[in-house]
């Protein structure tokens, strides 16, 4: 059994301040396209399968204001932020009381801002990327009605590239690696007693 679903939704603003004789408005004049598809599959009554990818894509029109030495030195220009995001979701019953879950969640965000200086001869760039990836497994355990287990771990890696401090080439990067265990049991019907634990791996510390 397939499912499809998708929207797409326009926003915009001619932006607006708090402060009328400012010449820096509160929020600038934005567009904003933003577009969803999510795709389902029953492959049986025990497996399904759910794919969800989302894009949005900004435009800002930028008008900054900066007092320096105490000149106000004013900069027009424009922002693009694009940002995607995809997570694709596996999951399996084997029976009543064993389910397993494999989760992927997939993230890039690009922004440009480009500003021109008056009275600079040097205009202002800023380049900022960023994409982060996760893989995750859960699985979890029914020993009856009142005691259940849920285990699992995952996998995150991540980078950013940007030239505000360093140059656009310099990639950082960042790895985690982590699990989880959560044991619930309920003796009493309005009682319950849930333990938990949890490890993670960061190779930035």
């Amino acid at each position: 059994k397939l499912s499809l679903g998708a929207f797409v939704n326009s926003n915009s603003s001619e932006g607006y301040s708090l402060r009328p004789n400012a010449v820096q408005k509160t929020v600038e004049p934005f567009w904003r396209l933003t577009s969803q598809v999510n795709i389902g599959y029953d492959f049986s009554e025990r497996t399904h399968f759910n794919l969800t990818t989302r894009y949005n894509y900004e435009i800002i029109q930028n008008s900054i204001t900066v007092q320096n030495l105490g000149s106000l030195v004013l900069s027009k220009g424009k922002e693009n932020n694009r940002d995607l995001n995809i997570t694709p979701t596996f999951s399996h019953r084997f029976n009543d009381k064993l389910k397993t879950t494999f989760r992927g969640y997939l993230s890039r965000f690009n922004s440009n801002q480009s500003l021109e200086v008056k009275d600079q001869k040097i205009d202002y760039d800023d380049q900022f990327k960023q994409a982060f990836y996760r893989l995750e497994n859960q699985t979890d355990i029914s020993f009856s009605d009142n005691h259940m287990l849920n285990a699992g771990g995952g996998y995150i890696q991540e980078y950013v590239q940007s030239n505000r401090y360093d140059s656009l080439q310099t990639k950082r990067s960042n790895q985690v690696g982590y699990f989880f265990l959560q044991d619930e049991w309920r003796p009493l019907k309005q009682f319950s007693i849930i333990g938990g634990l949890r490890f993670d791996a960061n190779s930035a510390y």
